[in-house]
């Protein structure tokens, strides 16, 4: 699918900050449209502000809906825990499903420890029944996946399972990326490097920052409509009432060991 000729690139991005504090190129002699910065300085500079826009963007609204994609796991016999996706920071939306082929069950989502005592009663297969997610250990140069989601039962099937998490992006790198918000939050992200712009290299917080306050009302607007109907009002309470509950079967024990 092609990507609207009106959205902005990293490149675009950085070009309309230089603009803004008045370091942007204008070819040798001064006559072209605005280029990027030709001082490496200023270039990283203004990648760095458009960067911390973007983060500043993102982090402006918790339920931002093209943060919460589907994702997949495929069970291999014999191994209970998996490497969650590297944005993946702890924040499940809708739970683990089974594929229409699979065992008619839901897969409920508790604390790492009850899983633990789950398998302190030993070692059982069978179709996951609950999951937990766990962070990894990590420090400043720890690259890659940071959460795992440990199952139980361990699995003895080869399935597919699917939730909807909440995941964060990478940093904008090459000048052809374009955001992960789509071409209709494209407005808001700009004024929000441009207040990073006016706010890290002018006097303080002033008119971006009313434009980006403005702009930011407008994405969420759109952000709102286009949320999915069949999950209720948008940002409604609690995301609590999205999960999936299993059946009371009038048990309190899977194959013998207590739960």
């Amino acid at each position: 699918m092609a990507t609207p000729s009106l959205s902005l690139t990293f490149a675009d991005f950085v070009i309309r900050v230089a603009e803004y504090l008045g370091i942007a190129c204008y070819g040798a002699d001064g006559t072209e449209a605005a280029q990027l910065p030709v001082d490496p300085h200023d270039l990283e500079l203004c990648k760095r502000l458009v960067n911390d826009g973007y983060r500043r963007f993102l982090t402006g609204n918790p339920r931002w809906q093209f943060l919460t994609p589907t994702i997949q796991i495929t069970f291999v016999a014999g191994q209970a825990e998996y490497d969650m996706p590297d944005g993946f920071y702890g924040s499940i939306l809708v739970p683990w499903t089974y594929p229409p082929n699979g065992p008619h069950l839901s897969i409920a989502t508790v604390g790492e420890g009850a899983i633990r005592e789950m398998q302190a009663g030993g070692d059982v297969s069978g179709d996951p029944a609950y999951v937990a997610f766990r962070p990894k250990a990590a420090n400043a140069a720890t690259d890659g996946a940071r959460w795992q989601a440990i199952f139980w039962p361990t699995p003895i099937s080869e399935y597919t399972v699917t939730a909807r998490a909440r995941l964060f992006p990478d940093k904008l790198v090459d000048l052809t990326d374009r955001p992960v918000a789509g071409f209709q939050h494209d407005e808001a992200i700009l004024a929000a490097a441009l207040m990073e712009a006016e706010r890290q290299r002018g006097d303080g917080m002033g008119v971006q920052a009313q434009n980006y306050a403005d702009a930011l009302k407008r994405s969420m607007e759109q952000d709102k409509q286009a949320a999915p109907k069949r999950l209720g009002d948008y940002g409604d309470r609690s995301e609590d009432r999205f999960r999936a509950q299993r059946p009371y079967t009038g048990v309190d024990s899977y194959n013998n060991i207590p739960v």
